[in-house]
This record gives structure tokens, sequence and C-alpha cells, in this order.
């Protein structure tokens, strides 16, 4: 513990712990009284803990954690790195110097959050897919990775920022001489918190370049951040295939066959589970039970999966799938 604070509920805390553990899986409680405690909470540093802590570092001859900058002076600077940015000379060196702080502590993104680097971050992804450039687009693609979206930023960047999703999807579509993998993972990961977040406006204008482009990435296999990448383009599919006209586009761009490649490939329960979700959904339509039927090992897939029900307890899809492709041959 270096920076004691006590909550709302009288309990105390390492500040970056606790402000981690807030920012995370959208966690409310107090994890000791399991008392609601609101995301925003006023922490009260606990000043006598942290005296006895120097003094037990001292004692102990224990080297205390350098100081770092208070929220605001790492306000200060985070608002001088976004002007910065707007200069070409100072572009790269302020958006290495955003990506190392972001990395640093829970504390300094979430200060990043409150004075708009999140959309700076997005204007720099944005203006280098408008311009044909990858210079600060990795930097950029790693301090949204990092920094993340809220629900209401989300809205937000997708009513200011309509090119965002397409230069997300051209990240996504560069070739394999680039070899940039992480690039590509981060890509998806903000893709698919854009899609969660995103109103029935946006998912609905996707094209058939995007579904494509999400089933190239299912079909390649470097090894770096594979599984990973994996998982987060099969959310993507999910969190877009309840609608049936990007059903028919996936179906069209062939991934129903990749989810039986991917699936014979004996993925974790989780990737399975993935994948009999967004197939139950693609096989609802003749089209989609007919590019099932058309893979050699499509239906004994399915047959084997049933013989182990005992695996998807949490989801009872897999026996309407296989109905739906009996009836249909």
């Amino acid at each position: 513990m270096k920076d004691p604070v006590i909550v709302a509920t009288g309990i105390t805390y390492d500040r970056e712990s606790i402000q981690r553990w807030q920012s995370h899986g959208k966690n409310k409680s107090c994890p000791v009284t399991n008392q609601l405690l609101p995301i925003a909470s006023e922490f009260t540093p606990n000043h006598n803990l942290r005296r006895l802590i120097e003094a037990w570092c001292a004692s102990d001859r224990v080297v205390p954690a350098p100081s770092k900058q208070s929220s605001l002076q790492l306000k200060l600077i985070a608002i001088n790195l976004i002007k910065n940015l707007k200069l070409q000379e100072l572009q790269l060196e302020s958006l290495k110097t955003f990506e190392s702080l972001a990395s640093e502590s829970e504390n300094n993104r979430i200060c990043f959050k409150d004075v708009g680097v999140v959309r700076a971050m997005v204007t720099i992804v944005v203006s280098c897919y408008q311009n044909g450039t990858t210079v600060g687009l990795k930097e950029a693609l790693n301090v949204l990775y990092l920094v993340g979206f809220t629900e209401d930023e989300t809205r937000s960047v997708l009513e200011e920022y309509d090119r965002i999703l397409n230069s997300l999807t051209w990240v996504l579509g560069f070739d394999a001489s680039y070899n940039d993998t992480t690039m590509k993972l981060h890509a998806l990961v903000l893709l698919k918190d854009l899609l969660n977040y995103g109103n029935s406006h946006v998912i609905e204008r996707l094209k058939l370049d995007f579904f494509k482009t999400i089933v190239v990435i299912l079909r390649q296999r470097e090894t770096k951040n594979l599984e990973e990448r994996i998982k987060e383009g099969l959310h993507v599919l999910l969190s877009t295939c309840t609608w049936p006209r990007n059903c028919s586009m996936m179906i069209q761009a062939g991934a129903v066959f990749e989810l039986v490649e991917l699936e014979l490939g004996s993925p974790n329960k989780e990737t399975t589970e993935l994948i009999m979700a967004v197939l139950f959904h693609l096989c609802s339509s003749a089209d989609g039970r007919a590019q099932l039927l058309g893979h050699a090992a499509g239906l004994a897939m399915i047959t084997k999966r049933m013989g182990k029900m005992g695996c998807f307890k949490r989801w009872s899809g897999l026996e309407q799938l296989r109905n739906y492709v009996w009836c249909y041959k």
C-alpha cells in the first residue's frame, strides 16, 4: 500500500487498487462490505496510516516508491500534450509520452479520460486513416486500448467521428507484411467496445467489407496474440449478428465455413461457446444452414458437440442449432 484512502463505506484501500477495481468490470460495490460504492466516489486520504507506512519504510530501510504527479499536475501535462499533438514535429513524441503515462497506473488513465485524451486519440486514428499514414497510429491505438471507452464516450465518439469504425477496420485489413498483430488486437477490442455500446443505427450501417475483414482475421494464424484476436473477433460477430441483414453479410463473407474450421481446431471452452452462439444465429437462415452442410465436417462437428452437452449447460442454443440443420437436411 502506497497511497491509503478511505472510501464511502469507511474501508481503507490503496488508491490505485480501488480505482482499478472500479474501472474494470463495472464493479459498483465495496470489495469488503459489498455495499454499493459510487464509481465516481471521492476518496479521503488516510493520513494516519500513510504516516505509519512512511515510518515503517524508514525504520526498515525500505526504499519508498517514487513520488508521482498529483491528479491536477497530470491533467495539466495531458492538456499540454494534447496541444502538442497539433504540431507535426511534436506529435509522435507526445503520443509516446501519453503511451508511457497510460501504462503506468490506473490513476493516470482516469485523469486522461477527464481531459479528453480519448477524443484526441480518436482524432489521430481517423487522421491516419484519411491520410493513409501509420505514423503515430500504433501509439494512439495503444493509448485508446489502455484508457478504454465509457458508454457515454462511445456514443459521443460515434456521433462526432463516424469514420472511426472505418478507421479501425482499415487497421484490421493491413496485410501480413506489416507484421503487427498487436495493433490488430487493439483495433478489435476497440471495435467490440464501440459496437457493444453503439445504438442500432450504427450496427445496421455496417457493410459487407467490414464482415469480410473480420472473417479474414479469424482465418489468420499468426501465433502472436492468436487466441485473444480470435476471441475478440468472435465477440464482434456476436454483437452484430442479431440483425438479419448482418447475418446475411456474414454468411456471404464465408463466416460459417471459418467458424467450423475454428471449432475443428479444438479451441478452449469460452471460444467454443462463442463459435456456437454465432453459428446459432447464422444457421437460423436457410443460407447459413446450407453453408454449414456444405462443409464436409459441419454436421459431424454439431453432432460431436451434442455428445458433450454437459460442457454447455449455460447455453441451450446448441440443441436448437442441431435441430435447424437436421430439419434442413
